[in-house]
């Protein structure tokens, strides 16, 4: 799954993993919208099923308190359930 806020990086990148002989799906999404994370989320799992592990590395720079951020962490373990 490769997921970008910019649906033309999501497209290059789909495309050369195909041409490498990795499948993927692409996706475009804003991690700092909960709706864009929530349809990501139920996306993939659609894809390949039940997710075990979900591995998010933004450049997004959010500033949040520690509460803010616990906050933030259950409700994605709440999405992926």
């Amino acid at each position: 799954m490769v997921s970008d806020v910019d649906s033309d990086r999501v497209d290059s990148a789909v495309t050369a993993l195909r041409a490498a002989g990795v499948e993927t799906v692409g996706l475009q999404a804003d991690v700092s919208n909960e709706a864009d994370v929530a349809a990501l989320v139920t996306r993939a799992v659609e894809e390949v099923g039940p997710l075990d592990v979900m591995y998010n590395l933004t450049s997004a720079k959010l500033v949040r308190t520690a509460r803010g951020a616990a906050d933030l962490a259950e409700g994605v373990v709440e999405v992926i359930g």
